[in-house]
């Protein structure tokens, strides 16, 4: 049985389970990771499509339901396995991930493994149907939010689709969405934990202008040279600035003060 407090929702529709694959652009026999492989309804189409798995699962319960050929399983929490991204993906020759998230730690996963997309490939991962939209909005849309500025930073978004609640074992309460997220190499980006830090700030109160919310961080004449070099008026929310801004702001501001 499916075990709520890990938030498991097993996805057992094959027609979505082919549309995630379908949509994971990697050559075929390049080795995947799959977070959260559960029974490995995914995994083992993976495996037929000639791809091998390198499979996270925190439940070790589940561990029978993954003996598989071709599949090397890590009974660990994805959130903190490995503790080296890049190395892990060298030593197993990544070129992919792949992922049914759980939805309690949805976001955690993402933000853990965005950064690394040039290193680990693409990414087909599903969300609860709220988290999408904010990782695929565009500035001006209600849900645009700092998951939204990481992610066009670092990545080229595609919605697959919707995933219904009856896709899954059991049915979740909500839709999903499925999106899949491919490496957009341009200018230098920052770093990423301080631009998350910085956007934190800059999204603390969405209702309130941009102009307060960072002067609730940031001196005040600072906030304001840098309004001025980017012709923002104090007015602006911070669901209208778009990433490039966004990203302006942080390389002046984060001279200011330590994050």
């Amino acid at each position: 049985m499916p075990r709520q407090p890990l938030g498991q929702n097993f996805l057992v529709s094959e027609r979505w389970m082919r549309m995630m694959v379908d949509a994971l652009p990697v050559p075929a026999g390049a080795p995947v990771i799959e977070i959260g492989p559960g029974k490995g309804a995914l995994t083992h189409l993976l495996l037929e499509r000639g791809h091998p798995v390198i499979a996270i699962e925190k439940d070790a319960d589940l561990a029978p339901h993954l003996q598989m050929e071709g599949l090397v399983l890590f009974i660990k929490d994805a959130t903190v396995f490995p503790p080296d991204l890049p190395a892990f993906a060298a030593e197993h020759g990544i070129r992919g991930l792949i992922g049914n998230l759980p939805y309690n730690v949805a976001t955690r996963l993402f933000l853990r493994y965005l950064p690394h997309i040039d290193t680990i490939g693409p990414m087909v991962l599903t969300f609860q149907k709220e988290v999408a939209g904010k990782i695929l909005a565009a500035p001006g849309d209600r849900d645009y939010s700092a998951l939204a500025v990481l992610a066009e930073t670092w990545a080229r978004r595609e919605k697959i689709g919707r995933i219904p609640p009856g896709a899954f074992h059991p049915a979740p309460k909500v839709d999903s969405t499925a999106v899949r997220l491919t490496s957009k190499p341009s200018e230098p980006r920052p770093d990423f934990p301080a631009f998350a830090a910085f956007l934190h700030h800059c999204f603390a109160a969405p209702r309130k202008t941009l102009w307060n919310n960072l002067r609730e961080a940031f001196a005040e004449p600072d906030v304001r040279d840098a309004f001025h070099r980017h012709a923002l008026p104090p007015s602006i929310r911070p669901h209208q600035v778009d990433a490039a801004r966004y990203r302006a702001l942080f390389a002046e501001l984060k001279e200011c003060i330590s994050l």
